[in-house]
């Protein structure tokens, strides 16, 4: 036999959340909030209410809304661990990223692979300027197929603080398109090839340099110098050229 419907309140509040669930996949989001926060009024507790305003905050980028939601969802199911995961990362977005990492542990105390949660660890030590750790966790996530730019950002960038520059180039280098040429790790890049002797690969990178400020200058004229001493004249005469056209500008 069927299962009943349910009455009363508890049609209303489906019917409600039925109309949101539509409303969100339809990309309607400021009605699929109200029609959430409608069901959610008739049944406080209901996780599916709480789980779709937490989205529905997250794909309008705002995380500090989507953990909270994130979080009392939690509170009625506290062993869903990917939901766990979800207000790990709204809070990481949000900038808390050591109430992130708390998360975080929780998880990989169960799970030492689980690769987002070694994402969010990684992303959180990188912060915090433990680069040790978050070359280790980002290593683990890129190994579990947790292949985001940002994650080999992490991989390449603590690779170089720990001067392993090996490491650091082979994360750095696919990444060299996709960034702005002002963007740090093309700096590290560049260092990371100059110290591992690939001075091919490295006249490639900067065969049009662009020096806009005064650390520009300087990090250009120390590339420079380098590059004469391992008999990459030409290259190091372009860079010079270009640092000596900013100057009589």
């Amino acid at each position: 036999t069927l299962a009943k419907q349910p009455t009363g309140a508890s049609s209303k509040e489906y019917a409600q959340l039925s109309k949101a669930y539509v409303l969100f996949s339809e990309a309607d989001l400021e009605k699929a909030e109200q029609a959430s926060q409608e069901a959610l009024s008739l049944a406080p507790r209901n996780p599916e209410a709480l789980m779709l305003l937490a989205n529905i905050a997250g794909v309008n980028k705002e995380y500090k809304i989507a953990a909270e939601y994130f979080e009392k969802y939690l509170n009625y199911q506290p062993m869903m661990r990917s939901t766990q995961i979800l207000l790990a990362n709204a809070l990481l977005l949000d900038g808390q990223h050591l109430e992130a990492e708390k998360h975080a542990d929780a998880i990989l105390t169960a799970i030492s692979n689980q690769p987002f949660a070694n994402y969010i660890k990684a992303m959180a030590r990188m912060q915090e300027k433990d680069y040790e750790l978050a070359n280790k966790h980002a290593e683990i996530a890129i190994q579990n197929k947790f292949n985001q730019p940002n994650i080999k950002l992490v991989a390449g960038a603590s690779a170089f603080y720990l001067k392993k520059f090996e490491q650091a180039n082979y994360y750095l280098e696919p990444l060299a398109d996709l960034l702005p040429a002002e963007h740090f790790a093309q700096r590290m890049l560049l260092v990371s090839q100059l110290e591992l002797g690939l001075i091919e690969d490295l006249t490639d990178s900067v065969e049009n340099p662009e020096i806009n400020t005064e650390n520009d200058a300087q990090f250009y004229s120390a590339l420079s110098y380098r590059l004469l001493q391992h008999g990459a004249t030409e290259q190091a005469k372009k860079i010079i050229q270009a640092n000596d056209a900013v100057n009589s500008g």
